[in-house]
C-alpha cells in the first residue's frame, strides 16, 4: 500500500471515530515512525509502507490521545521538547509569554538577569527564553520551579536542549506555601500556570480532558485565579525596576491586571496572542 493511500485510510477511520481534520496529526506520526520530518512525506506519496508500526500509534490516536504524547515531544519556540503523560503540552500561544519576557528583561538593562520560571512543567518557557537571551549576548541565571516530580522528570530531560545548562537551576517546592526555597532575588518572574476555572473545566476537549494532568489546567479556584494572587506577592521579592510576567485564559487579563494593581505592582498591561486574545499580563515593581 502506498503512503498516500494509507494516509486517506488513516483519515476515514479518524473521521468515522469522530476525529476530524486529523490530516496534521497523522502526518507528525507517519513522520515518526519512518524517521522523516512531515513536510518531506510528501516526496513518498507513491512509495509502498509497512503499515504494521503505524497502526498502533493511529488508534492510540483515535481513543483521543494528543500525537504530542503518542510521539513524545513537542515543538515550541524553534525548540522540540519531550513530553508524556504528567506534563503539559506546550502551545503556540504560550510562545508570546518567551517574547514578552524577552522583551521585559532586555528592559531591565541587567546582562545576567536572574529569572524565576515558576510551574515550569516541561520546562519549554524557561528554557526557550534563556536560549533567546544566550543567541543575543545575555549570561542569564534561570530557576525553573515546580512541585510535581511527573513534570520535573520531563523538566530535567528537556534541559537537554539549554544551550547552557549551567545556567539552569531546578527546584521543586509549591509556589502556593511561599518562595522560600527558591535561590536568589529575581530580576523577571515569569510563569504560565495552571488557570482554567471550575466552568471551563468541564468543557475541555477529550484530548485535553482525558489525558494532561488537571494539576497543570485547573486553577484550583472557581475562578481559576488563585496562582495569581500569590504571585502578585511576588513585589516583596523582585529586585527594585524587576517585573513579574504571567500567561492566563482568554478572558482574565483584567482581572489578573486588578490583583497585580492591588498589591502595589506598577503598569499593569496586557497582550494580544495571534488568535487576537489577550493572554499575557506584565506588571513591575
Amino acid at each position: 500500500m502506498t503512503l498516500g493511500d494509507l494516509i486517506n485510510i488513516y483519515d476515514h477511520e479518524l473521521n468515522e471515530a469522530g476525529i476530524s481534520d486529523a490530516r496534521f496529526e497523522i502526518l507528525e506520526i507517519i513522520a515518526h515512525v519512518l524517521n522523516k520530518t512531515p513536510s518531506s512525506l510528501r516526496l513518498y506519496m507513491d512509495k509502498n509502507v509497512d503499515r504494521s508500526s503505524i497502526d498502533p500509534l493511529i488508534e492510540r490516536l483515535k481513543n483521543y490521545e494528543p500525537w504530542q504524547y503518542i510521539v513524545g515531544k513537542a515543538y515550541f519556540f524553534n525548540e522540540e521538547y519531550e513530553v508524556g503523560k504528567g506534563v503539559l503540552i506546550p502551545r503556540p500561544d504560550t510562545e508570546l509569554l518567551v517574547e514578552k519576557s524577552f522583551e521585559t528583561v532586555v528592559s531591565t538593562g541587567k546582562t545576567d538577569p536572574l529569572i524565576w520560571d515558576l510551574c515550569t512543567g516541561t520546562g519549554c518557557v524557561g528554557i526557550s527564553l534563556g536560549n533567546y537571551l544566550k543567541r543575543e549576548g545575555y549570561d542569564p541565571k534561570i530557576v525553573l520551579v515546580d512541585k510535581f516530580d511527573e513534570a520535573l522528570e520531563y523538566t530535567r530531560k528537556n534541559l537537554n536542549q539549554a544551550l547552557d545548562r549551567k545556567a539552569f537551576t531546578i527546584v521543586k517546592t509549591d509556589v502556593l506555601e511561599g518562595f522560600g526555597q527558591i535561590p536568589g532575588t529575581p530580576d523577571v518572574v515569569i510563569s504560565n500556570p495552571p488557570y482554567i476555572n471550575s466552568d471551563d473545566m468541564k468543557t475541555l476537549d477529550r484530548f485535553v480532558k482525558d489525558n494532561e494532568p488537571s494539576t497543570a489546567l485547573f486553577g484550583i479556584s472557581d475562578d481559576g485565579l488563585l496562582f495569581y494572587r500569590k504571585f502578585a506577592s511576588c513585589s516583596g521579592v523582585l529586585n527594585d525596576g524587576g517585573s513579574i510576567i504571567v500567561e492566563h485564559g482568554y478572558d482574565q487579563a483584567e482581572s489578573v491586571r486588578e490583583i497585580f494593581e492591588k498589591e502595589g505592582l506598577k503598569f499593569p498591561q496586557s497582550f494580544k496572542d495571534y488568535g487576537g486574545n489577550f493572554r499575557v499580563t506584565m506588571a513591575y515593581k
